[in-house]
């Protein structure tokens, strides 16, 4: 049997002040946030600058979107088998063993690029190798920000990780174009090293949260994680909902640097300049709904916002055919960040309250890989398309955000209460 890992308990201030003050007072969880931010703006500037790169060096968009899905797809396939890790041996030591491969992988694309024996077939094999370890990180830090905060801060929490992804969003796009477009795309690899490197370092201050190892194997205690997450009507409504969503917006995260470079006038800055604008949208939206009390509203908030972020990839996908194409699309990336923000909080909440927090590592992997594997398909796809059109791979990006958000409003339901750990 795997025993319940218990949730702190509110004490002292925080039991009386529901606040961001109270949240920053829980033990170990500045340093947390800390590491998380900088591991995500290492990897928001890594996404840009890898479909940069490959723009630049190799001149194909389809190459482009085969990459950025390498960067993705590996690691999301082996996120059950992560989770189970970090259920049975702690997050600090593996999220520091991630953020040691990614280091190592982007010092590998470097050396070999500046050699010449950087082969396109060779950069996608290294990317997706890197990726391998990628939930360590992307859910060992979101699984142990619950298991260390009191439930009572849980909804400021989940603002200020949905925050804290805002931030990378503004910072990351933004320092990648303004380093691509001073340092080339291999100074900005090398730059991104640096700050994992840095978050590596942050690896040595993290409270790791209590640990229970049970009697199966790795591969039995993987099973039972997929077991416990597809039961629930909840996490399989998003196994649904979220990879049609995240596959709208990995086709963005190509078609929009290859709408912006090439106007006239585009570069990597404006490019840049777009996603971060996105970025400060979000921010702002996540802050705001982290005032308000989701428990109970959050189906409705995910589908709703979802709508609202559809509209805003509508007017993205219009730019490509007016005159004011930079203006439109900044536009439509301002609604359809405020709404992401606000939909993010609801969305952490959402699985934070049907979760058993013994299942954390395994549950939130699963169901985090799951969503996420709309992302680099939808990439992967954006390739072929943008070889078609550019307003039209823009246009079914935002019909599949549409169809996202019909379904949220049609299949979440008010999130069950977690059910006890089964034996594996």
């Amino acid at each position: 049997m795997v025993s319940l890992i218990l949730m702190p308990e509110p004490s002292g201030e925080a039991a009386a002040t529901v606040s961001y003050r109270a949240l920053w007072r829980v033990s170990g969880l500045p340093a947390l946030v800390l590491l998380t931010l900088l591991a995500r703006v290492g990897g928001s500037v890594w996404s840009l600058g890898l479909v940069l790169f490959v723009l630049q060096r190799f001149h194909s968009p389809t190459l482009a979107g085969l990459t950025a899905a390498a960067s993705w797809l590996p690691g999301l396939i082996c996120s059950p088998i992560a989770g189970a890790l970090l259920d049975r041996h702690g997050r600090k030591g593996l999220i520091a063993l991630d953020l040691a491969v990614g280091v190592s992988m982007l010092i590998s694309i470097v050396a070999l690029d500046r050699s010449g024996r950087l082969a396109p077939e060779v950069l996608v094999l290294i990317v997706g190798l890197g990726s391998i370890t990628l939930p360590l990180t992307m859910t060992g830090t979101r699984s142990l920000m619950p298991l260390l905060t009191p439930q009572p801060l849980w909804d400021r929490m989940n603002a200020l990780d949905s925050a804290s992804l805002n931030v990378t969003e503004l910072l990351g796009p933004v320092v990648a174009g303004l380093l691509f477009a001073s340092v080339g795309g291999l100074g900005t690899l090398l730059v991104v090293a640096a700050v994992w490197l840095a978050a590596l370092f942050l690896t040595a201050l993290l409270r790791d949260a209590p640990t229970t190892r049970g009697a199966g194997s790795l591969f039995r205690e993987t099973l039972a994680g997929l077991r416990y997450t597809l039961a629930k009507p909840s996490l399989r409504a998003l196994a649904v909902i979220l990879p049609i969503s995240n596959a709208g917006w990995g086709m963005l995260t190509i078609a929009l640097p290859v709408l912006v470079l090439g106007l006239p006038h585009g570069g990597s800055l404006e490019v840049g300049l777009l996603w971060s604008l996105f970025g400060l949208t979000a921010l702002v939206g996540s802050l705001l709904f982290g005032r308000v009390r989701t428990s109970g509203r959050e189906a409705r908030l995910i589908g709703g916002l979802g709508l609202v972020s559809a509209v805003g990839l509508v007017v993205v996908a219009g730019s490509a055919l007016g005159p004011a194409t930079l203006l439109l699309a900044a536009a439509g990336m301002v609604i359809a960040g405020v709404a992401d923000g606000g939909a993010s909080v609801a969305l952490f909440s959402f699985r934070q309250r049907v979760m058993n927090p013994a299942w954390f590592g395994r549950s939130l992997a699963i169901s985090i890989s799951l969503s996420v594997m709309g992302l680099p398909l939808g990439s992967a796809l954006a390739g072929p398309l943008l070889g078609w059109s550019v307003p039209g791979t823009l246009a079914i990006a935002a019909g599949l955000e549409l169809l996202a958000a019909g379904l949220a409003l049609r299949l979440l339901r008010h999130p069950e209460p977690p059910v006890s750990a089964a034996s594996n």
